[in-house]
């Protein structure tokens, strides 16, 4: 996984795209693609008039990490989709499926007040092969999460968020179960939710890494193209 570090070097030097547009002639779209890393490619030119200008080599212009991953999405009707990662290393593959859980304000352990947000998802990793080895291997996972470059941790964060987002906006006015009673005691009371759009959500990734409230966005219908 190889990413550049522009925004970052923009960022220690208080830089904004005009500024390194003004400096270089790259123009401005190139600029803001290579920044936000959704470009697919850039040329030796772009490169060396950058590191050039940041007065950086290009091992401190890109972010490198030895894992290749890989987002895969199996849909369903009524509930979340099913959100898998492959992690890739030298030609090793480990798939790691999400599970998707629900709190509910009338939860036990509800941790933050209902006027703060109408319910939260926990996204959290699990081998899907063998369920009896899910928290030894969710620590492999967030060995080598944890130990990701920031750039390349927020660009995975970006991309299951939109994910997320996705799943939120389909969901739209259907209701769903939240398991919410005390385990422990016994008490297993299910609350139910209903998603819909403008609600306060608080999407809580790989247990409180990655934190961030949102709104269920509006239902999209795309136009089916006519034959």
């Amino acid at each position: 996984m190889i990413k550049t570090n522009l925004a970052v070097l923009m960022a220690e030097r208080g830089l904004k795209i005009a500024d390194v547009y003004e400096a270089t002639g790259i123009s401005k779209t190139t600029l803001m693609a290579i920044s936000e890393n959704t470009g697919k490619g850039i040329q030796y030119e772009t490169i060396d008039k950058l590191c050039n200008f940041f007065n950086v080599s290009p091992e401190k212009f890109f972010v490198y990490s030895p894992y290749i991953f890989k987002f895969h999405d199996l849909k369903h009707t009524d509930s979340f989709d099913t959100i898998s990662i492959t992690v890739e290393r030298a030609n090793n593959l480990t798939s790691y499926e999400l599970s998707m859980t629900i709190k509910t304000p009338q939860a036990y352990n509800y941790p933050v007040s209902k006027d703060d947000a109408d319910f939260m998802l926990f996204v959290a990793p699990a081998v899907e092969e063998d369920p009896t080895k899910w928290g030894e291997n969710e620590k492999a996972f967030y060995k080598i999460y944890d130990n990701l470059p920031t750039v390349l941790k927020s660009d995975l964060n970006n991309r299951l968020y939109k994910m997320i987002l996705d799943n939120l906006s389909r969901l739209n006015g259907i209701t769903l179960k939240a398991l919410d009673g005390d385990v422990l005691s016994g008490k297993d009371l299910v609350h139910e939710v209903t998603v819909k759009n403008g609600m306060n959500v608080i999407i809580n990734v790989f247990g409180g890494r990655f934190t961030r409230i949102t709104k269920v966005p509006l239902f999209v219908v795309k136009n089916r193209k006519q034959k």
